[in-house]
Formats: structure tokens, C-alpha cells, sequence
């Protein structure tokens, strides 16, 4: 890779540069760990709520849900109506890397698998967000990573050309798809280790 061929830095924002942990809620109701691993594995599953990001309803998703579980009934329906208790805020170091590159005046977009219906509350709460330039919501476009199509999507979007992106995410699956898409990808572990990969790179 030639380092002068990256032009534009993309995040994603669910626990990179926002905090997201439904256990901070559903521990609430089910202080046992074992309880709330179980609900999370047959209730409230990772598969369920990556249909919400693809734009799917909820309200039409929980009522199904709290149909197959009718003794869930309440804690279902907080998936919506306590979700911003799952939202533990902006995290400070990782925005101070994204501030840095916003002051160097580098190219900033954001990816983002998370419901339209949801990311109203984080526009009006997170000022980091106002420093992209342009952010895809899967729930917008009814695509998710990694799927290829989201990828193919955001480049078409931002007129660009996919080797000169650089993503980062935290999930391993996104960036394999990143780079199966021809984009430049950082698996993120801390924001100490991502500054120092973008120093290397001479993006900071």
C-alpha cells in the first residue's frame, strides 16, 4: 500500500467513537450474568437487532418478539423505549484522534451499521459527529456491513475511489469486508493503538 494513496479516513461509530452495551440496561432486570446471556442468546439476539440496523421496525419487531416471549413483554419493548440507556456516550480518547485528523483537515466520513430510527438521539447528543462530512446509516440504505454492497454504496456516494479510504471499525468481519471492497482497514482496539497506526501512515 502507498500511504500517499489514502485521502479520506472512515470511521465506524458503535464502540469506536460512541459507547454501545445493552447489558448496562439489561443488567437492571437480570443481574445474573448467566440470565442475561441467555436472554441475549434467544431473545433479544445479536441476528434481531442486526435486522433492526438494516432498517427494519421496531415496533414491528418487538411486537413479534414479545409475541414469542410473551413473559419478556416489558423488557423487550425497552429495546426501544429505554434504548438510550444502552448508550454509554462519545469516547473521549478515541474522539480526540478524530479531532486531531479534523484539524489536519483530512477527509472524514463515517459507516456505520445503526437504525435511522435510533440515530436522531445520537446527532443531537454527540458534537464529534458534526466533523464527518458525510455518514451512511445501514438503516438508511437497507445494507449492512459486510455486506459488499455497503461498501460499493459509500464509494459511489462520496465519489471516490476505494484505495484511497482507510476504514476503521471494531469488528473483524467489517474490515475482511473492507478490504474485500479494495478500501485500506484498521481493526480498532484502543485508541492509543489507532493514533499510532495512523502515525504511521502519516495521517498524524
Amino acid at each position: 500500500m502507498n500511504v500517499s494513496e489514502i485521502k479520506h479516513v472512515v470511521f465506524d461509530l458503535g464502540n469506536v467513537l460512541i459507547g454501545w452495551d445493552p447489558h448496562v440496561l439489561y443488567r437492571k432486570r437480570f443481574p445474573d450474568d448467566a440470565e442475561r446471556a441467555w436472554f441475549f442468546e434467544y431473545v433479544c439476539t445479536d441476528a434481531w437487532n442486526l435486522a433492526l440496523d438494516k432498517g427494519g421496525s421496531f415496533d414491528e419487531a418487538i411486537a413479534q418478539k414479545q409475541i414469542e416471549f410473551p413473559q419478556f413483554h416489558e423488557e423487550i419493548g425497552w429495546w426501544k423505549s429505554r434504548w438510550s440507556e444502552m448508550i454509554l456516550g462519545e469516547m473521549p480518547d478515541t474522539v480526540a484522534v478524530l479531532r486531531a485528523l479534523h484539524e489536519r483537515g483530512t477527509s472524514l466520513f463515517a459507516l456505520s451499521n445503526w437504525s435511522a430510527e435510533t440515530f436522531p438521539y445520537a446527532r443531537k447528543h454527540f458534537l464529534s459527529l458534526r466533523m464527518f462530512k458525510d455518514i451512511i446509516l445501514s438503516g438508511a440504505v437497507k445494507h449492512v456491513k459486510p455486506e459488499q454492497a455497503i461498501y460499493d454504496l459509500a464509494v459511489a456516494t462520496w465519489g471516490v475511489k476505494p484505495e484511497t479510504l482507510l476504514f476503521i471499525d471494531d469488528s473483524p468481519k467489517n474490515v475482511a469486508g473492507a478490504i474485500a471492497a479494495g478500501w485500506n482497514a484498521i481493526l480498532f482496539t484502543s485508541a492509543e493503538d489507532l493514533r499510532e497506526d495512523l502515525r504511521s501512515r502519516g495521517l498524524l
